[in-house]
């Protein structure tokens, strides 16, 4: 066996595998009648066996785990990007709130939450040193957040009310909804994609960040149809910031695979 694999008994394998699915931002690796798997960041798996099959496969030594449904018996505990937008996503899906994110005392900032089975679920990052000041971190939330988690209520949390955005050729986007829009477009036409920031600069108020953003042309993007290549932005951002928001920002990019006529 390559690696660990971490098993939780489900009452439902159809609905505790949606909820794992939609809470990962992933699909399952393998998912056959008695046994749901998930690769799992930065290695391992998440598997669910519904406890009818446990009980089959243990025999009579094992108490009936049907009668434990509900009472917290394991935690699993998940680095990711924004584990506020992370535990939002798990609470939409069905999750019960147990804890918002706070920063723990261990140097984590984490949320908790119960799965539908009463599995204690926990998502964390590993609290930012004084190497990044709060304008590098709000000027790459939209990678790591809207882009990497699919979080478009963060853009709000980003942007001000008036952002107005210069793109490449001219092209500008203008306020809240329009960004939204974009940010929802990009997502529709490469549901693979990933965003990696590179590197960035600080001063005064402005920021600037190298990115790197890959995927597949898989859906409908202005107008062009999907090609199923693979689909790459190179870019160069400066962001300009007032009172903890993006007011305006200005990007070049280079892009490989498709050639769209604004920026990302």
């Amino acid at each position: 066996m390559s690696e660990a694999r971490f098993i939780l008994y489900v009452n439902d394998q159809r609905t505790s595998s949606s909820f794992y699915a939609e809470v990962l931002g992933i699909s399952p690796d393998l998912d056959v009648p008695g046994m749901t798997e998930f690769a799992l960041p930065g290695g391992g798996a998440l598997g669910l066996m519904p406890t009818a099959g446990i009980k089959r496969l243990l025999g009579e030594p094992l108490p009936d785990p049907t009668l434990a449904l509900g009472i917290p018996r394991a935690e699993l505990y998940l680095p990711v990007t924004d584990p506020r937008a992370a535990l939002r996503r798990a609470v939409g899906a069905g999750a019960t709130l147990l804890s918002e994110v706070t920063s723990r005392d261990w140097g984590d900032a984490a949320g908790y939450c119960l799965d539908p089975d009463g599995h204690v679920l926990a998502f964390a990052r590993q609290l930012e040193d004084d190497s990044m000041d709060a304008r590098e971190r709000l000027a790459r939330r939209w990678f790591d957040e809207v882009i990497n988690e699919r979080d478009l209520d963060a853009i709000t949390e980003i942007y001000s009310s008036d952002y107005v955005h210069h793109g490449p050729a001219g092209a500008e986007i203008r306020g809240l909804e329009n960004v939204r829009d974009f940010a929802a477009a990009i997502l529709a036409a490469s549901d693979d994609r990933r965003a990696t920031v590179l590197q960035q600069v600080a001063e005064g108020d402005l920021v600037v960040t190298r990115f790197v953003s890959r995927g597949h042309h898989t859906g409908v993007f202005r107008g062009v149809e999907p090609s199923g290549n693979a689909w790459t932005t190179e870019g160069i951002v400066i962001s300009r910031i007032e009172n903890g928001r993006i007011v305006e920002d200005w990007e070049i990019v280079h892009q490989s695979g498709f050639q769209p006529s604004g920026g990302e």
